[in-house]
């Protein structure tokens, strides 16, 4: 059976050999990118929640502003990144909000087309906190749950020149059975 320390070891060694033939070829390197745009999240509620709180629906929506901080490493025709997502609180009503964090690893395929525009699709896995109230002072019901979620996304770069790219994509996170986020988002991204 293998340890944590040796997958760690193999997991390292693949990368370090994955980043030597992409730094080897002229193409990749270390990235950080910073992204802002809009989600459209989600928040569910179970009949003890609506009771509590008066909502009338079962699920409500809104959409906000998102900030977003990741970076990772470029090899070439694909990414391995990292980011952090802060979801501003939002709330249904008085009595009924969410807020949430995501802290998530991404595997990003590049497709080549030979020009300055690329698109790109992705897989990433995230660990969410999802915090929710229902309810008020008096009577309340939350929850803060921890959970680890699958999400995708789909987009376009545009390669400025050989280190900035302008990025637009679309991101869809599954951070629990009770929220979910559907994000359009606008960013820029250096490589060193």
């Amino acid at each position: 059976m293998v340890n944590k320390s040796q997958a760690l070891a193999v997991t390292l060694a693949v990368c370090g050999a994955a980043a030597q033939t992409a730094s080897a070829d002229g193409t990749g390197g270390v990235y950080v990118q910073g992204d802002i745009g809009v989600a459209a999240l989600q928040v569910g509620s179970d009949a003890r929640d609506r009771a509590v709180s008066g909502l009338t629906q079962r699920v409500y929506r809104r959409s906000t502003v998102l900030p977003r901080l990741g970076g990772g490493y470029d090899f070439g025709d694909w990414r391995l990144g990292g980011d952090y997502t802060h979801y501003p609180r939002i709330s249904k009503g008085k009595y009924a909000k969410a807020q949430a964090q995501s802290l998530g690893v991404s595997a990003i395929y590049d497709v080549d087309t030979g020009t300055a525009l690329q698109p790109y699709v992705g897989a990433r896995l995230s660990l969410n906190r999802v915090k929710s109230t229902f309810g008020d002072e008096d009577e309340y019901i939350a929850h803060d749950k921890i959970r680890v979620s699958p999400g995708v996304m789909a987009g376009v770069s545009l390669q400025v020149d050989r280190q900035v790219a302008v990025d637009a994509g679309y991101r869809y996170n599954h951070m629990d059975a009770n929220m979910k986020a559907h994000e359009v988002s606008l960013g820029m991204r250096y490589t060193f």
